[in-house]
């Protein structure tokens, strides 16, 4: 099956920059993919999986978050999202593409796809602009998050006093400090998002990823993280989407497994029918780029061809 890759550019809702994404379209798509990527990385990293997506027939749009990637008008922008409202833009962005992505292939059912970050973005965009997608996967995401509010206080009154573009240690670490904890024999700062080892070398020699978020940047994605833990969240995603949680087990990020599984309980307690996960042993957080991710692959795209 040949498969069409080419480049689409569009305002972003904050206001700070032009998006910058990529489609790849196979012959005669049967569905589509949008997908939603992580914190300080960008949508390179995704290159393999949306190649395979493509070949499994699917119609994949991907584009660099603002603050991310090709999406910065300059490297000082990275991790910034404007003023305010930034974590709200992030999920106005994604309705744009979705609405791109729509336009040009009227009738196809449409899969989207948040990891990490992305997660959180994809996953207040269930319950924003439910009526525009039919399914959705939600990859490495977290549960509630005990410190949550007080990092965001943290955030508004560093801003305050530093400036919107500061980049705080402090924060960083109250975000990240703890990752390492169940990884003794760690190589480098960033093992915890996967086994391979290509994998994490090519992110930490990566400019555009790991970079630190700006004090604003930080309390926006706080700020999703706080609204897709909150229980009007359960109550305005609809109870017929299909929702898939993937993560690993060895996931920081998702509290090792037990995280995921408390958002996946929440949304059956208040009555979401048609919700699925699986947890991968052994696995880290970037489980689209794991050791096993031929797995994840055929395990995301045979469970997306059952909801279309």
């Amino acid at each position: 099956m040949s498969v069409t890759v080419s480049e689409y550019t569009f305002p972003s809702a904050t206001g700070v920059c032009d998006i910058k994404g990529k489609r790849y379209v196979p012959d005669s798509p049967k569905g589509i993919f949008q997908i939603s990527h992580g914190m300080a990385e960008h949508i390179g990293r995704y290159e393999e999986f949306a190649n395979y997506l493509a070949g499994e027939g699917w119609a994949v749009y991907i584009h660099n978050h603002a603050g991310h990637g090709e999406s910065v008008k300059d490297d000082s922008m990275l991790g910034y999202f404007g003023e305010e409202n930034g974590d709200k833009a992030l999920v106005d962005d994604i309705k744009k593409a979705n609405d791109l992505a729509r336009s040009e292939f009227p009738g196809l059912k449409v899969v989207l796809l948040g990891h990490s970050m992305g997660s959180f973005i994809a996953r207040a965009y269930c319950a924003k602009y439910p009526e525009t997608i039919d399914a959705a996967v939600i990859c490495g995401t977290s549960g509630p998050v005990a410190g949550n509010g007080l990092a965001i206080i943290i955030a508004n009154a560093q801003a305050k006093k530093y400036g919107s573009m500061y980049k705080s240690a402090l924060l960083d670490k109250l975000a990240f400090g703890s990752y390492l904890k169940r990884i003794p024999d760690a190589k480098t700062e960033k093992d915890w998002l996967s086994h391979n080892e290509e994998n994490v070398a090519a992110y930490v020699a990566d400019k555009y990823s790991g970079f630190t978020f700006t004090v604003k940047g930080m309390r926006d994605m706080f700020n999703l993280l706080s609204g897709v833990s909150s229980p009007e969240w359960y109550d305005k995603v609809p109870a017929t989407l299909p929702m898939f949680f993937i993560a690993g087990e060895e996931d920081p990020v998702g509290q090792y497994g037990k995280g995921v599984a408390k958002v996946v309980d929440l949304l059956k307690k208040t009555g979401h029918k048609r919700v699925g996960m699986k947890l991968y042993p052994g696995d880290r957080h970037e489980i689209l780029n794991e050791l096993d991710r031929a797995q994840v692959y055929a395990d995301v795209c045979e469970w997306a061809g059952r909801q279309i």
